[in-house]
Order: C-alpha cells, then sequence, then structure tokens
C-alpha cells in the first residue's frame, strides 16, 4: 500500500497511474533492501516506512487540496 501512495494514487479512490505505482512499490523495495544491508532492525524499518506514508497522505491530500 506504501508503494502506491507514494507512486500517487489518490486514497479517495480512482486516479493513479501503473507507472507511478511501479515507481512507488521500486522506490519502497530499494530502502527496504538498503536498510537490510546496514542491519537496520526490523521495527526501525516499520517505523520509517510508516512515517513515509504518514508524509505521502499529507503531501497527497495537501496536493488535491489545491487542484
Amino acid at each position: 500500500m506504501t508503494g502506491c501512495v507514494i507512486g500517487g494514487v489518490q486514497l479517495t479512490g480512482g486516479a493513479g497511474s501503473i507507472f507511478g505505482t511501479a515507481l512507488g512499490a521500486m522506490l519502497m523495495q530499494m530502502l527496504e533492501q538498503g536498510l537490510v544491508l546496514m542491519g537496520v532492525p526490523i521495527q526501525i524499518f516499520r517505523a520509517i516506512v510508516g512515517l513515509i506514508l504518514m508524509l505521502s497522505v499529507v503531501l497527497n491530500t495537501s496536493l488535491t487540496r489545491i487542484e
């Protein structure tokens, strides 16, 4: 889900693109692999993913209000 939200899918439904979703999923996978290689504990990884998800929701909501 985080990859989709980062990719630009609106949480209210409807708009989104396959390219954006794929890009968001790839970014999340790269982040996960990088943190695993650095030896970061899973709890920290989940916290980082949660923060990224919250930031992308706030950004998504603010951008849809502007339009």
